[in-house]
């Protein structure tokens, strides 16, 4: 079962900071979001560029991007894919240079 990430109650906006599976159900904490949308798709543009001058340096004689890749952009991409979209995720992916 997939949970909505922000639910809306009397009027108020919420986050589902976290959740548990137990036998009596679900168990949810919300958060009151007093914060502005988060940006994904231009953290994303920003993450996948980045990411394309690191892959384009490959083959550079005397550049070694491997660990880069797969230290830093591999892990951010495939949580980032398995659908993760904490703030968490999100600073990191903004952070990359």
């Amino acid at each position: 079962m997939k949970l909505p990430t922000h639910i809306e109650l009397a009027g108020v906006r919420y986050r589902v900071a976290e959740h548990r599976v137990g036998p009596d159900g679900i168990d949810v904490r919300l958060v009151k979001d007093d914060a502005q949308p988060l940006d994904w798709d231009a953290v994303k543009r920003h993450f996948d560029s980045v990411r394309k001058q690191y892959m384009d340096l490959q083959g550079v004689p005397g550049v070694n991007t491997t660990l880069a890749l797969r230290l830093t952009f591999e892990p951010l991409a495939i949580r980032y894919n398995a659908g993760e979209r904490s703030r968490e995720l999100y600073d990191a992916m903004a952070s990359v240079e």
